[in-house]
């Protein structure tokens, strides 16, 4: 399909969600378990193993002023993240570059809801 429009004279982009992770993604999160290499399956999974220093936890919304003591969530069940951690930003790495490995024709990515940036975590984290 990429090389199709590409062909007619489109650039293609491949769709990201910085802001956002997953899919009816239980929260708060579980305890982390014991890793295996199938925790990609279950979002909920994912998040309390790999990545919950990044979920956002208690918050602080640019846009009204108001902290918030959860996770406000996102669209279809997912939760918020904070992209300046450092288990995030990897993830992200990883999946950019799978994206360009596995792809063909890949141009570039597509950022977006950036509108979830006016939430500034209030807990700071080593990363």
């Amino acid at each position: 399909m990429y090389a199709q429009a590409q062909k007619l004279g489109f650039s293609t982009l491949s769709y990201a969600n910085i802001f956002e992770f997953g899919m009816n993604v239980a929260y708060p999160l579980p305890n982390a378990t014991i890793s295996t290499p199938y925790d990609y399956r279950n979002a909920t999974l994912y998040a309390a193993n790999h990545l919950s220093d990044a979920v956002l936890g208690v918050n602080w919304n640019a846009q009204d002023g108001k902290i918030n003591e959860r996770n406000p969530g996102a669209w279809d069940g997912g939760v918020l993240m904070d992209p300046g951690v450092a288990s995030y930003q990897q993830e992200m790495v990883a999946q950019s570059v799978r994206r360009a490995a596995l792809i063909p024709h890949f141009q570039g990515i597509v950022v977006d809801r950036s509108d979830y940036a006016r939430f500034y975590n209030s807990i700071t984290t080593k990363s």
